[in-house]
């Protein structure tokens, strides 16, 4: 199909995005895994309207969550490309669940026995934490509601098993 066909028949708009996601898709990431911060700007330097960053994003994490379906040789190459391009585009865009599953299915296939370590020793320790979590939650919700701070929401979160292990590596641990 033409560019002329797609602009007749969805407008301008939609030829734009496709535009931009011809121009992305031919950026070569084998070169880029080193150098994400370079392969973050060339993205969205190429990517005229964020639509097409949001479709590669798509697009890339459609493919992880069927990564059972290709051959270890391309899980292995996918899981390099999301952990060390995509999760980090999607940081920068503010996507942190995106990031996150991103960066653990990476890990679940790159360093598979570190995660299982990890999501083990996390799971053996859920409740204290979950306990811990719900003590330093409850003082800030007494004084917010003393100080009568309209209707609010505080919520905990565990580190994810990728963010674990970057301290680790980072700490020399």
């Amino acid at each position: 199909i033409t560019n002329a066909e797609i602009s007749s028949a969805y407008g301008e708009k939609v030829l734009g995005i496709i535009v931009g996601l011809e121009k992305v898709e031919k950026i070569n990431t084998t070169r880029s895994k080193l150098q994400s911060e370079n392969f973050i700007k060339l993205i969205l330097s190429q990517a005229d309207d964020v639509r097409v960053v949001l479709i590669l994003l798509s697009s890339k994490l459609n493919k992880l969550r069927n990564i059972k379906n290709l051959s270890e040789e391309e899980q292995k190459n996918l899981a390099e490309e999301l952990e060390s391009l995509y999760a980090p585009l999607a940081h920068r865009l503010g996507l942190y669940q995106i990031k996150t599953e991103m960066e653990e299915m990476s890990m679940k296939y790159l360093h598979n026995d570190i995660y299982k370590t990890i999501a083990k020793q996390l799971a053996e320790k859920k409740a204290a934490r979950d306990k811990y979590i719900e003590s330093f939650i409850q003082p800030l919700k007494e004084l917010l509601e003393s100080k009568g701070i309209p209707p609010f929401e505080i919520k905990g979160r565990p580190k994810s098993i990728h963010s674990i292990w970057n301290k680790l590596q980072k700490g020399k641990v």
